[in-house]
This record gives C-alpha cells, structure tokens and sequence, in this order.
C-alpha cells in the first residue's frame, strides 16, 4: 500500500494570478461580456445600413413582345387597307436611381426600343423593315415640404447613430459591473487566503501550547487538566482551519466562473498575489459630481437618449406637412434603322422633350396619424428629461455614500490594527508568564484566539477598505478609465493573458 501511495502523482502547484491578468482574463473571456459586446458591432453595421439608404442603384431590363389584332374599319383605312396589324418588338433599358440627402429622387436612364410591323408608307413600301428608337434623359422629384431637407432625410441616420452610442455605454456599463464584482471576487480569495493563514498559525501556536504542557505535565509542572484544554483548543481551531479552507475553494471557483473556466477533478488551484493598498484618498465631492457627468455610462447613455428622442420630434414634425413634390425631366429622343444611328441622333440633340409640375398629396382627416406620433414623440422626449435627472441624483447619492464609507472605512482599519497590535501584546506577555510557570494554558489560549479574531477583522476590513474605493470609482465612473479598459469601436478589447 505504502508503494502505491508513493505512486500518486503529486498535486499541481497553485498557478499565481495577479489582479491585473485576472481582470484582462475575464473582460477576453467572460461569455456574457463577449455576447454583450456584439451587440454593439451590430450597433455598428445598422448605422452603416442606414447609410446605404443614399447608395445609387443600377437598374437594367430587357424586354421582347408580340402583337397581332385585328383592325377597325378605321385602322384599316389609316393603316393602308391592313385587316390585321402585327406588330414585333424589344426593348432595352438601363440607369441610375436613386437618393439624395436633400430628399431628391433621381433618375438617370437610357432606353431603346425596337418595333418592326406591317404597316408601310411611301417612305417604307416594304413592311416588318425594323427602326430603333432611343430616349436619354433624367428625372428629378424634388420633396418641397414633407420629407424636404437633410433634417427629415438624415434622420434615421442619426437616431442609428444614437442608438450606436447608447449600445456602447450600455457595454461601459455591462463591463464596469463586471470590472467591479469580478475585482470583489479577487479580494474575496484574498481574505480567504489570509483567513487560512490565520487559521494555520492558529493551530500551530496551539500545538505548540501542547507539546510544551506534556512536557510540564511529565516533569511534574502542570496539572494533566491543561493538556486536555489544549486538545480542545487544537480540535476548535482545526475545524474552523477546515472552514477556512471551504472559502477558499469557494473563492477559487467564484473566480473561475468570471472568465468562463470549468473547474474539474485535480484543476490546478489559483493563488491571488495582490494585497490591499491603503492609500489615503480624500476625493472631493464636488470635484468626483462633475467628472461622473462626463464619464458615467449611465448618465451619458441618457443624454444620447434625450438626443435621439429630440430627432424624433424633429423628424414628426416635418411629417405633419402635406406631400407636395416638384417633379421635374428632361431628354433626348433619337430615331433610326440601326442603334448607332438612333444614338447620333440623341447626340444632335434636336428632338427634346421636358415636363416640370407640382405633385400633392394631403390627408382628408389633417394628419391624425402623424399629430399622434408627434404628440407620442414629445412626451417621449419630456420622459427622457426627467430621466436624466433621475440618473443625475442617483449618481450623486452614490457618490456620497461611496466617499463616506471610504473615510468610514479608514477609520475602522486604523482601529482594528490598533486592537490588533494590542493582542501582539498581550499574547506576548502572557506566553512569557506561561514559560514562568505565572500563567496557565487557558488564558494564553483565549488571548491566542481574541488576537486570530482581531487579525481577521483587520483583513476584513483592509478587504472593506479595497471595496470601497472601488464602489467610489464605480460610483463615479471611472472604473474602466483608470484600469486602460475602456473599449473602442466596438473590437475586442483584450486577449486572455495565460496565467503565471
């Protein structure tokens, strides 16, 4: 059995994490983030579809048709003396179509057309003789009120644009919330690592506390009572080492789940690096208000909101107007037996032909569809207003909270390592009086134990001190700035660093 045992591959050493990498791992890995994150590209590509509403269209058609009827008495009198007309022909087209952000409708075109029938005169005594006829000319409808101005065509444009931007600092936001627990998470296998520390020099002090009283039980110094006291204590202490251990394997998985890692039998285990910095921060409040306005996702992706809702407005009023368009053409007519010659034609440019009029369109019942967007679309922009100022008094109160609890927290962390080095003290003393024979075990056990408490709530409260001023930064918005994390244009914003 001993060989077998001996056979056991050893267990993985912990792979080291920095807070750094760990956070880099999670913004690449995380599933959430990532599906969050195309989102925004999709944002991207419809500002781009938008904008294709102004790309010219090629449009082409061919055509071939036949036609046998027969004549009137006075067709045939007119076509002469034919019973029946018969007639071939095809016809071929081609332009450019399309829209200008002033509104314009365009129509650039070419066209011929050839027929071939059996009607003759003294200049064609031969039917079914073919001729071509070719016309070149463009088409303009020109929107005067509704529709009219780049205002009312750009608007779609714009509110895509909008809504890019609002999807973006919906991902700011997404990834500061992200940021700020998976950070927490860090800091919660940083306590649980410290927690086992304290655990593991706790049962050591206390089998030491052992060994020496058997000793002084054996030599005839201490009565046998001490060393069961010290049994116990070892079996306290071991099973709250045992608690400490179950939160740290807790914490480590918390951290996995963050980038997205199955844990599975004999993973490897991960230690966290970083310690808690106590830096004196004493942020000024008016200060922080004003940089969160300019930084904060939520307050900026409610201004977008107001800005889009305002196009809305914008946009319904124009659509209350009448349709009333100027539809202007002009072009050149060409004739002959060939398509070259029909061209040359055009190209002398003395068969014209030109219309321009006015087109109007109005609703018998004055517009009550568009009177109700409008009236929807003002209240939209009214509700948009007072959510930004709903966001604005919510980041204030957590910015306020945020710096109390940092200088509150400060506070309670120089109070805590005070009691801390008191009980340094304390134990230090009273280990003295127990190697003097002063003392007993007990007290030097329930100092032990008062000075593991104090070492733990001063690591919980460096851990609350960590938490706080990332709540500030949350607070204020700047939790991506200041961690180089804030993405752009939508692409990836880091590859998973391998962990050391």
């Amino acid at each position: 059995m001993s060989g077998f045992a001996a056979a056991q591959p050893a267990a993985p050493a912990p792979k080291a994490l920095t807070l750094n990498d760990y956070v880099r791992r999670v913004v690449a890995c995380n599933q959430g983030l990532l599906a969050r994150q195309l989102q925004a590209e999709i944002s991207e590509w419809k500002v781009r579809a938008e904008g294709g509403a102004f790309e010219p269209d090629f449009v082409a058609s061919a055509e071939r048709k036949r036609t046998e009827r027969e004549n009137t008495i006075e067709q045939t009198i007119s076509q002469s003396s034919n019973p029946v007309f018969i007639e071939r022909g095809q016809s071929y087209s081609s332009g450019i179509e399309g829209l200008t952000p002033l509104g314009t409708r365009y129509q650039l075109g070419y066209t011929v057309d050839r027929t071939e029938n059996n009607l003759v005169t003294w200049t064609r005594p031969v039917p079914f003789e073919g001729e071509y006829r070719s016309f070149a000319g463009l088409t303009l409808t020109q929107p005067l009120l509704r529709n009219a101005g780049p205002a009312a065509n750009l608007a779609k444009l714009r509110m895509a644009s909008c809504e890019k931007d609002i999807e973006r600092e919906g991902l700011r936001k997404e990834l500061m919330a992200l940021v700020a627990r998976a950070e927490s998470a860090y800091w919660d296998l940083v306590l649980a690592q410290q927690t086992q520390t304290i655990c593991d020099e706790s049962v050591a002090t206390a089998e030491k506390i052992l060994t020496d009283n058997r000793e002084r039980v054996a030599a005839g110094k201490m009565p046998d009572v001490e060393v069961l006291q010290a049994e116990a204590a070892i079996a306290s202490r071991r099973s709250q080492q045992q608690d400490a251990r179950n939160r740290r394997v807790a914490a480590v998985d918390q951290l996995r789940t963050f980038f997205s890692e199955t844990a599975t039998a004999g993973a490897t285990g991960i230690v966290a690096t970083d310690t808690p910095v106590d830096r004196e921060l004493s942020p000024d409040f008016d200060q922080a208000t004003r940089n969160a306005l300019v930084q904060h996702p939520d307050y900026l992706l409610q201004k977008r909101v107001i800005e889009e809702e305002g196009i809305r407005v914008m946009y319904a009023k124009n659509q209350r107007w009448p349709e009333l368009d100027l539809v202007g053409s002009y072009g050149l007519n060409g004739l002959g037996e060939t398509i070259p010659q029909s061209s040359d034609d055009i190209g002398r440019s003395d068969y014209a032909s030109w219309s321009v009029g006015l087109k109007l369109r109005i609703p018998l019942g004055g517009g009550m569809r568009a009177r109700s967007e409008l009236a929807a679309a003002r209240l939209r922009e009214r509700q948009a207003l007072l959510d930004l100022k709903t966001v604005e008094i919510a980041i204030t109160n957590a910015l306020h909270t945020a710096i109390y609890k940092l200088e509150n927290s400060r506070e309670q962390l120089k109070n805590c390592r005070t009691v801390v080095e008191f009980n340094e003290k304390l134990l230090a003393n009273e280990m003295a009086r127990l190697d003097a024979g002063k003392s007993d075990s007990r007290k030097v056990l329930d100092i032990e134990e008062d000075l593991r408490n104090a070492r733990g709530a001063e690591w919980e409260k460096q851990i609350d001190h960590q938490r706080a001023m990332l709540e500030l930064q949350l607070a204020g918005g700047t939790v991506l700035s200041s961690r180089n994390l804030e993405p752009t244009n939508g692409a990836p914003i880091f590859s998973a660093p391998a962990v050391q």
